[in-house]
C-alpha cells in the first residue's frame, strides 16, 4: 500500500552561509527568503511541464525561508507515489491471485523516494531529467541572488570570495 505520505526535495544552501545568515541583518535573510521561492517556483514550473497531464496536480511548491526552498510530490491523485517513484510489487486490482502470472508492470520499477536534484540515483520518473537540467540555472540564480543580499555587506561578488578562500 502506497503511504499517504508526500515525498519532496529540498535545495539547501551552503552551510557556512547559513551560520552567516545569523549575523546578516534581516532584510538580507527576507531577500534570500524570496529567491527561495523563486527558486521553489523555477523547479516547480519545470517538473509540472515535464510532467504527464494527470500527475501535474500533484507537484506542489514547499515552504521556504532564507535557508531552503522545497517542492512536493503529492499523493493525490491516487498513485501519484507510484508514477514518480515507481513501485516494487503490484496492488490494487493487479494483486490479485489471477495475476501472478502476468509479466506486465504496473508501474515501473522502484527507483527509491530520495533524490537529490542534479544526481542521476533515484531521480522520480517524468520529472528527474527536467528538475536536474535546471540545476546549473538555479545555482547561478542563487548566486546572482545571494550577491545581491549581501553587497552590502561584501561588497566582492561571491565568487571572487570563493575563489580568495582557496587561493590560501
Amino acid at each position: 500500500m502506497a503511504s499517504l505520505k508526500s515525498q519532496g526535495a529540498a535545495f539547501i544552501g551552503f552551510a557556512p552561509m547559513h551560520r552567516a545568515l545569523d549575523t546578516m541583518p534581516a532584510n538580507m535573510q527576507a531577500q534570500l527568503s524570496a529567491t527561495h521561492g523563486a527558486i521553489t517556483n523555477i523547479v516547480v514550473t519545470r517538473a509540472r511541464a515535464a510532467a504527464p497531464g494527470y500527475l501535474k496536480s500533484a507537484i506542489q511548491p514547499g515552504g521556504y525561508n532564507a535557508a531552503r526552498a522545497e517542492f512536493f510530490l503529492l499523493p493525490n491523485p491516487p498513485y501519484a507515489g507510484p508514477h514518480f517513484f515507481g513501485k516494487g510489487g503490484r496492488s490494487g486490482w493487479y494483486a490479485a491471485p489471477q495475476y501472478r502470472g502476468s509479466t506486465g508492470l504496473q508501474f515501473q520499477p522502484w527507483v527509491g523516494a530520495i533524490w537529490v536534484p542534479g544526481e542521476e540515483p533515484g531521480k522520480p520518473y517524468f520529472i528527474g531529467d527536467a528538475v536536474n537540467k535546471a540545476v546549473q540555472e538555479i545555482a547561478i540564480y542563487y548566486m546572482k541572488a545571494a550577491d545581491r543580499a549581501a553587497k552590502p555587506a561584501f561588497p566582492l561578488p561571491f565568487m571572487t570570495r570563493v575563489r580568495g578562500i582557496f587561493k590560501r
